[in-house]
């Protein structure tokens, strides 16, 4: 064992020194100005001065070798092997190494305080121990990234939060003003916009808000009506739009709303308002036009600041645009209120001081309202008209009159009516109206009340009937002058009858005292006495019916007839005069009129005919007259006469009273002749022919025959 260990230790020592030489000769080629040292020992960890001296070398090794030391290591352990293999230690040709890199311990460069920036370049620090950085650099990352995204998100919180609760303060800012003119007087809008304009001012930060209305009908011209600023020149009270806003009044008209951060936003086309804005210190505007109910704009709202710009974001825009609409809202109203003020001080003070009587009637009769002047014309007070009925004051003979009207009205057959009455005065008296009545329905088409306009014409009445008095007294002198006229006719007339009645009544008598009576013979004669009887009895009829001087009443008769009659009476005048008459008339004509009346008209036309012949030649006197309906409704006659016409300065005055071109004329047949027919509701004119001679013509309404169906 000894042997086995001595031989051992003398390898060992072999290859110690082998690899000595080894490393001294690799160093000295790789740094000739250095010698290197390796030093190889099998004492173990345990032999203790050995292992200090090794450790030490070790260290001071790995310090100044610029080759790793793990590489070498192995290069040389591998050698060690080698030679233990029984190589020789002269065969080995170890490579140069090239410079090697200063290695340093990191511990010691902490301990001296040497910082790894003071190094030379290329150094290798060893048993660096990482930071608490590089051991948890991605930890802090991610710790730091939540905590900046909940950072974010709890300040989008609160700018929501913030946000949220100037929109709600907003709202409720809104919602108060809008609660203020719920029901609000008439009286009260202005303080009320007024102090709505304050509390938007001092809510937002504004500077200026203006409230401007249409100056009357023009849009040309602003009033400048509700005002509130915090700071700001008062602007004017009125101002041109057309000329310092030209631009802002096509928006508004157009009903656009502008909002302008900076006038600077403004357009081009919009230089004029730039300038008068920067005039008034405007920096930022909002103008919102006041629309109700899709009409025409009737002012606008401008807010303003004059200190800063601002924006104008669209909710906000929305809110304020609200805020507008109840501003325009509460002035519809009160300009409604102020009208309709108007118009019942307008309606109560022309229903009380109106010069007519003016009533409201119930639907049932009573009287529900009525002026001072309808209790002056019935002689009633006020509250003892109101107790009454208008049934009570009606004159029972128009009482079914009036009620015709009311139920026309009430079932919507008629939408007014106007009627002439006559009411019982308080003292029993009568009075004469005239009555204008309408009729007031609920929204929903329901009979309301009767609205009755009242006119005395008593006064009137009794001229008028005094006037008709008049007029029938000038007829009846007129028709007495015409019978006066043809007197010597209507004798002759008389005279035939008679004398072939008295002719045949001798006759008979000398047939009665003959021995030889004919009973036929007889007959004939009574028949030719009775003929001639009724012959002169008409005549005599028709000359008292044209003499009478009553009112004869109006009546349904056919006009042939009527025309016929006064030609019978005129035959005899006729004859005497050489006229002759060619008549055409076209039958069942009905007419409403006053026989005698139309017969006077009749007579005058052919009159004046016969005496505008007289001066012509016998055989050219014509008389032509004829009955036609030239259009549905209406009768025309007309008068044709062969005379010499009437000349161009005559025309303008024939139908004036008491003008004539007659010698013994009055002038008042052809008058009387147009007052006649027009009151009738007819027309009477006159044409030259041409040829000769002159056409007179009346019309008048015709009435349907039920009989026959025609008119």
């Amino acid at each position: 064992m000894r042997v086995r260990l001595n031989i051992m230790m003398r390898r060992g020592m072999w290859v110690g020194v082998g690899l000595l030489i080894l490393l001294t000769h690799t160093i000295t080629a790789a740094e000739p100005k250095h010698v290197h040292v390796l030093v190889l020992h099998s004492f173990g960890r345990e032999f203790a001065p050995f292992s200090v001296f090794a450790n030490q070398f070790r260290t001071e090794l790995a310090e100044q070798s610029p080759v790793p030391v793990a590489d070498l290591s192995r290069t040389t352990a591998g050698v060690a092997v080698r030679i233990l293999q029984g190589e020789s230690p002269a065969s080995f040709r170890p490579a140069p190494l090239g410079p090697g890199k200063p290695v340093f311990d990191w511990r010691e460069l902490r301990r001296w305080g040497i910082r790894e920036s003071d190094l030379p370049p290329g150094s290798v620090v060893q048993f660096h121990q990482p930071t608490f950085w590089e051991l948890y650099r991605w930890q802090i990352a991610g710790t730091v990234a939540l905590v900046l995204l909940q950072i974010a998100l709890i300040i989008s919180l609160l700018s929501n939060r913030t946000k949220r609760r100037q929109g709600e303060a907003e709202a409720i800012l809104i919602a108060d003003i809008s609660s203020k003119f719920v029901n609000l007087p008439a009286n009260e809008v202005d303080r009320e916009i007024m102090e709505a304009e304050r509390r938007i001012c001092e809510f937002l930060g504004l500077d200026v808000a203006a409230l401007w209305q249409w100056l009357g009908e023009s849009t040309d011209f602003f009033t400048l009506t509700h005002y509130s600023a915090q700071k700001g020149p008062q602007p004017p009270e009125r101002m041109n739009a057309k000329e310092h806003f030209p631009w802002f009044q096509q928006q508004m008209l157009a009903g656009r709303i502008v909002a302008v951060s900076s006038l600077a936003e403004l357009p081009a086309e919009a230089a004029r308002d730039r300038e008068s804005a920067r005039q008034l210190g405007i920096k930022s505007n909002l103008t919102i036009p006041l629309t109700v109910g899709g009409e025409p704009p009737i002012g606008v709202l401008g807010l303003n600041t004059t200190r800063a710009e601002r924006d104008w974001p669209d909710a906000l825009v929305k809110r304020l645009q609200l805020v507008a609409q109840i501003f325009a809202n509460a002035l519809a109203r009160k300009r409604s209120d102020q009208a309709l003020r108007a118009s019942e001080e307008l309606s109560r003070v022309t229903f009380e001081q109106a010069a007519v009587g003016i009533a409201h009637v119930g639907i049932d009769g009573r009287w529900l309202r009525v002026n001072d002047k309808l209790c002056a014309i019935v002689g009633y007070q006020r509250d003892e008209l109101l107790q009454l009925n208008f049934r009570d004051i009606t004159h029972p003979a128009d009482l079914d009159a009036n009620l015709n009207y009311v139920r026309q009205l009430l079932a919507g057959e008629i939408q007014t009516c106007t009627l002439e009455k006559r009411y019982l005065r308080k003292d029993r008296s009568v009075v004469w109206i005239n009555m204008a009545l309408s009729l007031v329905r609920t929204g929903t088409g329901q009979p309301k009340y009767f609205i009755s306009v009242v006119e005395d014409i008593t006064a009137r009445r009794e001229s008028e009937q005094e006037l008709q008095r008049l007029r029938v007294q000038l007829w009846h002198a007129d028709r007495v002058t015409q019978t006066g006229a043809i007197a010597a006719s209507l004798a002759h007339e008389i005279n035939q009858p008679l004398a072939a009645i008295l002719s045949n009544a001798q006759a008979g008598l000398r047939f009665m005292a003959g021995p030889n009576l004919n009973l036929e013979e007889i007959r004939e004669i009574l028949t030719d006495i009775v003929r001639d009887d009724k012959r002169a009895g008409a005549v005599i009829s028709g000359l008292r019916g044209l003499l009478q001087r009553k009112t004869t009443q109006r009546e349904t008769l056919g006009l042939p007839g009527t025309i016929q009659e006064i030609l019978d009476l005129l035959h005899g005048e006729l004859l005497d005069r050489h006229i002759e008459v060619h008549l055409q008339l076209e039958a069942d004509c009905l007419v409403v009129v006053d026989k005698t009346q139309i017969q006077q008209v009749i007579l005058n036309l052919v009159m004046n005919a016969v005496e505008a012949m007289q001066h012509q030649p016998a055989g050219q006197r014509q008389l032509q007259v004829t009955l036609t309906r030239p259009s549905a409704g209406e009768a025309r006659v007309t008068v044709c006469d062969s005379g010499p016409g009437i000349h161009g300065e005559q025309q303008e005055k024939l139908f004036e009273a008491f003008w004539t071109t007659k010698e013994q004329g009055m002038g008042i047949g052809l008058p009387i002749s147009r007052s006649i027919i027009e009151s009738h509701g007819g027309r009477i004119w006159f044409v030259n022919n041409t040829d000769r001679g002159v056409t007179f013509y009346f019309a008048l309404p015709c009435q349907v025959d039920h009989s026959t169906g025609v008119k």
